[in-house]
């Protein structure tokens, strides 16, 4: 056949090796090959496949593999769930652990040997070692739908089970003394979280402006659950929020103590105040979210502005839940009037937020 000038057409030698020039519906387009006889034969057949429209550039593109450690930087910047610090935090354990690594070199053997050798440190429980790798599942069936893996290396391991979860209820004993510990300004936050029965997250990022007074129902946007839902609150929980002078300077109910525009740190609330105060029983604050259902399995009925909620009968319906009921409220009463927010703040009881 012949050629123009002497040349192959669309074969080129530059920078030291044979490439392909290749123009497809008017771009051009480069791949190199490793001779001129290689060139030659990729040329005819990449034109042979733009005539019968089977042309596919991306078989001949140079791959581009990531790093686990890259994916999860990239996985990092989208993420909005509400447990962000969680994630960022498992991010960190494995681009550690197994960042320079690419996607498509992790293998289950690699892993199932890091979870052998977490469990055998013993420094985490089984339930947090399977939420480590349960983020790592999340992170590579990303990976999966943008086409970077094949499959989920994490297929070949195997989860530890998790002990069923065990109800721990504050009594009236430890409620009494806990009362007695705190100062009555931290008293309060702790008695909203025992009559609401919020989490940790839910109360300290708890507005004013998701807050109906009138209708006693606090609106919580964004629940773990990622859904919207409405907390009934009881004629104790209403006190204590009628009592917050709050509402003047900052949008939150329980702003930080350093700045108005920010809620207060829950985990700083924590550790500095709420687990010193429990320290003999060694309780957590977790169990203050577990006090609602207490309530609610000893019949109570969330005060008289709700006289037809049915009683629930359960295995604590012998408990003086009325007696329980008259220590906090007037414990609420006592704390609010003898706070630094004065027997001025508790005059504006009837200030409407709408």
């Amino acid at each position: 056949m012949a050629r123009r000038n002497g040349k192959d057409r669309g074969v080129v030698f530059k920078q030291g090796g044979w490439w392909v020039r290749l123009y497809v519906n008017g771009r051009e387009k480069w791949f190199r090959a490793d001779s001129k006889s290689q060139a030659k034969t990729l040329y005819g057949r990449l034109r042979s496949e733009a005539r019968e429209n089977r042309y596919f550039p991306e078989k001949y593109a140079v791959s581009k593999e990531l790093t686990l450690r890259a994916w999860i930087a990239r996985y990092l910047e989208g993420v909005t769930s509400p447990g962000l610090r969680n994630v960022h935090r498992y991010g960190k354990f494995w681009s550690k652990l197994l960042g320079r690594k690419l996607l498509t070199e992790i293998t289950a053997d690699d892993l199932r040997h890091i979870q052998a050798k977490m469990k055998h440190k013993g420094t985490r429980t089984a339930r947090t070692i399977n939420r480590y790798f349960g983020a790592l599942r999340r992170i590579l069936n990303l990976a999966i739908a943008d086409g970077l893996l094949s499959a989920n290396p994490i297929k070949g391991v195997k989860f530890f089970s998790e002990p069923a979860g065990r109800l721990r209820f504050l009594s009236d004993k430890e409620i009494s003394s806990l009362r007695d510990t705190l100062p009555p300004e931290h008293w309060l936050i702790v008695a909203f979280a025992l009559e609401t029965g919020l989490r940790l997250t839910e109360q300290f990022h708890s507005r004013w402006d998701c807050l109906n007074t009138e209708q006693g129902i606090l609106t919580i946007p964004l629940s773990k659950s990622g859904k919207t839902r409405h907390v009934i609150l009881t004629d104790a929980a209403l006190e204590i929020v009628k009592g917050l002078s709050s509402w003047m300077h900052s949008p939150f109910l329980f702003p930080s103590p350093l700045t108005s525009v920010q809620p207060m740190q829950g985990r700083n609330f924590v550790v500095k105040i709420y687990e010193p105060g429990l320290e003999a029983g060694k309780n957590r604050r977790s169990h203050l979210a577990h006090l609602a259902a207490y309530l609610c399995l000893s019949g109570c009925d969330g005060g008289s502005r709700y006289p037809d909620r049915p009683r629930i009968d359960g295995p604590f319906h012998d408990h003086d839940d009325h007696a329980l009921r008259a220590s906090l409220s007037n414990s609420f009463t006592h704390s609010s009037e003898s706070s630094e927010f004065g027997s001025d703040c508790r005059e504006q009881s009837e200030w409407n937020r709408e």
